[in-house]
């Protein structure tokens, strides 16, 4: 198991990590492959990835699940110990989800053996978790809470014949809640997400923007002015420069503004032009920083909602020559412009 934290001499070995801390091991070479289209960053270290796999898999209990570190860390009104998704399943799903991004990057590098290992591991605990962590009868994941049915929807363990229930049932938890967030670090980096691609863009917004803890907005009206370590005033908050909660800068960048890098992760130099739209919003701007130069800024392109279609007339617009010039292939509505 790799500590909680780097760099370090001892803390974080024996508490404050687990999978989903270890998971950077994975994410952060995958996401400089999507980004950049490099894969020497996991090259170098395929080796120490396919060590990990063997001994996260070793983990795993009679049931072939795997609960060993923290969870879902920082949920809003809960004691450390009394959060209400199952270590068993976030874990579980942790190591399922990145074992198939190793499995991936093992295929680009030609490595069958551990390609294989990696697409089994995910296999075998895809399958445990079905049969031990949902309730098939009402498509309802264990802990019966919104980090518990985000995960597994967004990580596509519900089947897509089982999606709208399943969808249907987080909305649910998420009304019952008083549509406020009930999530810790592992939810709340798939809520918004999961709620944006499920057609609910204003709600996603307003779990965010509500004036009321847990939010982030209420981040703010408290004084923060850097990230801290929960939503909600819960005595972790002196610790004040916390990035873990910080992919909500990714959903404003890949679903508000509407930029999103390699898609497909096949080519570094596509990008979707895909905002998605708000009753509550009327602008947008992001800018993304490609090898070849800046491609977008303030001087460049600006949308507002009653322009998106003046922006995107008569394939990509604007936005497509702008991209063009600078070598970059735009896709409007899956269509190369």
């Amino acid at each position: 198991m790799l500590p909680g934290i780097v760099p370090t001499s001892d803390w974080g070995y024996d508490w404050g990590n687990g999978p989903f801390w270890d998971s950077a091991c994975i994410y952060v070479p995958y996401f400089i492959y999507k980004y950049d289209g490099r894969i020497d960053v996991f090259s170098e270290n395929a080796d120490v990835i396919f060590k990990y796999l063997c001994y996260i898999s070793g983990r795993r209990n009679d049931v072939g699940l795997i609960a060993c570190g923290l969870g879902d860390w920082c949920q809003p009104g809960r004691p450390k110990v009394e959060i209400k998704a199952p270590l068993l399943l976030t874990d579980s799903v942790t190591v399922y989800d990145i074992s198939k991004k190793a499995a991936y990057l093992y295929e680009c590098l030609g490595m069958k053996k551990e390609m294989a290992f990696a697409e089994n591991l995910a296999e075998e605990l895809r399958l445990a978790i079905r049969r031990e962590l949902i309730d098939l009868s009402t498509m309802t994941a264990k802990g019966n809470c919104q980090t518990s049915q985000v995960y597994l929807i967004k990580t596509g363990i519900f089947l897509p014949e089982e999606y709208e229930k399943a969808y249907s049932v987080l909305l649910d938890i998420i009304n019952k809640n008083g549509r406020k967030l009930d999530t810790g670090v592992i939810g709340l980096r798939y809520i918004f997400e999961v709620l944006i691609e499920g057609g609910d863009v204003d709600l996603a917004l307003a779990l965010m923007l509500n004036e009321d803890a847990p939010s982030y907005k209420a981040m703010i009206n408290r004084g923060a002015t850097a990230l801290c370590e929960a939503l909600d005033e819960n005595g972790i908050n002196e610790s004040e420069n916390h990035h873990f909660f910080g992919d909500v800068i990714r959903i404003f960048i890949n679903y508000v503004a509407g930029l999103r890098i390699n898609p497909n992760l096949n080519n570094k130099n596509e990008i979707l032009f895909a905002p998605v739209i708000s009753k509550t919003l009327d602008y947008a701007n992001a800018e993304y920083m490609a090898l070849i130069r800046r491609i977008m800024d303030d001087n460049d392109v600006s949308f507002q909602t009653a322009e998106l279609g003046k922006v995107d007339a008569g394939g990509g617009g604007t936005i497509a020559y702008i991209l063009a010039l600078y070598g970059m292939e735009v896709v409007d509505c899956g269509v190369a412009v």
